[in-house]
């Protein structure tokens, strides 16, 4: 958490790739690094519940969908992270 934290003070730059007023390999290394450790606590999170008895009541749900909204967000900003996709992608509904 605390990684996740640290690198969030630079990643928000990868916002602003299109304008061409940050350095891009710097802001995209970050972004790509930010990966690691949002990636730990993702599994962190899974392996939590792995062979574990599990209820799919309201609560583990809801747990389940953020689980994989989060998933599916992470992934697309791991593509956003490379400026030449995200060139192509920008100002388009998939940002």
């Amino acid at each position: 958490t605390i990684a996740i934290a640290g690198l969030s003070i630079t990643v928000w730059a990868h916002h602003m790739y299109v304008t061409g007023g940050v350095l891009l390999p710097f802001f995209s290394f970050t972004t790509f690094l930010i990966a690691v450790p949002t990636g730990v606590k993702f599994f962190n999170w899974i392996g939590t519940m792995w062979k574990g008895s599990l209820s799919f009541e309201t609560p583990m749900l809801w747990s389940v969908g953020f689980l994989v909204t989060f998933l599916f967000g992470g992934l697309t900003g791991v593509i956003l992270a490379a400026p030449p996709l995200d060139f192509h992608v920008s100002d388009s509904y998939f940002v």
